[in-house]
């Protein structure tokens, strides 16, 4: 890294390569057992030995490229596959269906809607799952513990999903996008309701897919809701804080009518919450702990959001079951210092153009701009450094060289502020036509 210049002299910062993830058409076709329509034009039955046609606008795809492995660098296609039938042989099928097959051949078609042949027509839809089941476990009453389900289009083609449900009140279902182009994914939140329901729940999502072909998949829900067991609050709120002032946030865990409960653990994947656990009485009326948590010095400033997971031990007849107790937490922590917005982009860029783009520095209190620092000479910057004030109004300008290419920077602003002295503005700068080379 090269040595800090003033704001008006940087220096350079390599640029950043990277390879672009392409799609193609992989395997072969292969036939895929058809749904028996409840239409029965220009259809015969697949147990009689005759082709299975496929109702053309209920059904899914007669012919797909199957995916041969893991590669992401390439998609699958999926395609119908066209098809024709003889007059003469038409003719002599529905003659005999007249005849011989028509009682048993509308009890087929009925057990094959819901059978095992709409299961094998639906498998390209489920190939877009990592996953189609989750078990909660044993939960308090009065949380609501969520589990993400990831839907990741491994095809050519758009896929629009149109519904999702569930088939059960103690399972709610939420999804936060509907279209999926290659390689995208949706995130759908099934959210375990324990505050109505008590016991072993069951529940059954239902994603259906609208275009380019109709198909569902199914996810199985369950999970133990413990009526004997409570937690109060069921979500922890940090609220708004400032370095320096984060407060402490306590959480009861109570079971009742069993002694022999222990909370032994309490867990996170985010490292900058702290945790303490305290028994506060054990009695035959039950058991209760308390359970103390903060945000540690060093969380870093923004949105905080995160899962407390505490591991309790608990006998229940004459078995022992570890109960997993997830408690949710949220927070967001200033920054004496913040800038906006918090990248900085330059687009379709030139070689020998030059382009500007408005930042803002913003404190709680009046400070001074020192100094601004880049290691790529290409970045120029244009403010007022001899005043102090809370708001800065920032021009950034990036002159592109003759051998302008798809960058990454770092824009290090210095001022005399005690709490925090400086911040990072990271950019981005890429080519006129190379935009998707870098993706």
């Amino acid at each position: 890294m090269g040595s800090s210049r003033s704001i008006f002299c940087p220096s350079w910062l390599s640029a950043v390569d990277s390879t672009r993830n392409r799609t193609g058409t992989i395997g072969e076709d292969r036939k895929v057992p058809a749904v028996v329509s409840t239409s029965f034009v220009g259809q015969t039955s697949c147990l009689t030995g005759l082709s299975c046609f496929i109702d053309r606008q209920n059904a899914c795809p007669a012919n797909f490229i199957q995916r041969t492995g893991h590669d992401r660098g390439e998609a699958v296609k999926l395609k119908r596959r066209s098809y024709s039938s003889h007059p003469d042989t038409r003719l002599a099928i529905v003659t005999m269906i007249r005849r011989k097959l028509l009682p048993v051949l509308i009890s087929t078609v009925l057990i094959a809607i819901g059978g095992t042949g709409n299961l094998m027509a639906q498998e390209w839809a489920r190939k877009m799952f990592s996953e189609t089941s989750h078990d909660f476990g044993s939960v308090a009453k009065g949380l609501m513990p969520q589990h993400v389900f990831e839907i990741e289009n491994c095809y050519e083609e758009e896929m629009v999903i149109e519904y999702v449900r569930s088939s059960c009140g103690c399972t709610k279902v939420e999804i936060d996008k509907r279209i999926l182009k290659t390689w995208e994914k949706a995130k759908l939140t099934a959210t375990f309701d324990t505050v109505g329901f008590n016991g072993k729940r069951e529940a059954t999502l239902t994603v259906g897919f609208g275009r380019p072909y109709r198909g569902e998949v199914k996810l199985a829900i369950q999970g133990t809701i413990l009526s004997d067991v409570q937690v109060y609050p069921a979500k922890i709120d940090f609220g708004t804080v400032a370095p320096g002032n984060l407060p402490k946030m306590t959480v009861t865990v109570t079971r009742r009518n069993n002694a022999a409960f222990v909370l032994s653990d309490v867990r996170s994947t985010f490292p900058h919450i702290g945790v303490t656990i305290s028994e506060t009485q054990r009695n035959g009326a039950g058991v209760s702990y308390q359970v103390q948590a903060w945000l540690k010095d060093d969380v870093p400033a923004g949105f905080v959001q995160g899962e407390l997971n505490a591991i309790a031990l608990d006998r229940v007849n004459g078995k022992q079951q570890e109960i997993r107790i997830p408690v949710q937490f949220t927070g967001k922590v200033t920054s004496p210092l913040e800038v906006s917005p918090p990248v900085l982009t330059f687009s379709g860029l030139s070689a020998g153009e030059k382009v500007s783009k408005k930042i803002v520095l913003k404190a709680d209190q009046p400070f001074q701009l020192l100094d601004v620092t880049c290691e790529n000479s290409a970045f120029s910057v244009q403010a007022d450094n001899t005043q102090r004030k809370s708001v800065h109004f920032i021009e950034i300008v990036f002159d592109a060289p003759a051998d302008v290419s798809n960058c990454e920077a770092e824009l290090k602003f210095v001022t005399d502020l005690v709490a925090q002295p400086s911040i990072t503005l990271p950019a981005i700068v890429s080519v006129a036509g190379n935009e998707a080379s870098d993706r």
